[in-house]
């Protein structure tokens, strides 16, 4: 699924995640309905856990949307997170990482490196003991190397 865009035709009103043609939410579950192979088999089921709750759905969202892409759309997602006071830590933290992320991405044709090094320097603040610290900072230092690439250039 990953790279492809799917076109989606209605969105989970607990989840906020897209439904798609066989896939539908139940809180916090999709379930995927196979058609069978040959005519009088069952149709079979089967249902995977993929998030608990809205926070870690947008995370999510706004991760499949850096995959396709929806700059505009991860930034969105993942900036709902961060500005949910009553969001989980470890969420929060999360999307200002991803936040960096969607800023220094290589194929964003509108890359702001001071605003990815801006959300990851506010990671690194306001969580110092965020699983995503480290991330965080060899992101900058990333940053930091293609800025002064393109400098030099």
């Amino acid at each position: 699924m990953f790279g492809i865009r799917i076109r989606h035709s209605s969105w989970c009103s607990l989840c906020l995640l897209p439904l798609v043609s066989s896939f539908a939410c139940y809180a916090g579950r999709t379930v995927e309905t196979h058609e069978p192979d040959r005519p009088g088999e069952p149709r079979t089921t089967r249902s995977t856990e993929i998030h608990t709750d809205r926070n870690e759905a947008r995370i999510e969202e706004g991760r499949l949307a850096l995959i396709d892409g929806a700059y505009d759309d991860a930034h969105e997602a993942f900036l709902r997170v961060y500005t949910d006071r009553s969001a989980k830590p470890e969420w929060r933290s999360t999307a200002l990482y991803e936040l960096g992320r969607v800023h220094s991405h290589l194929l964003n044709p509108q890359k702001d490196y001071e605003k990815a090094r801006s959300y990851l320097e506010t990671l690194v603040s306001e969580f110092p003991d965020s699983d995503r610290r480290e991330d965080a900072e060899s992101l900058m230092q990333e940053i930091e190397m293609l800025e002064s690439k393109l400098e030099s250039e």
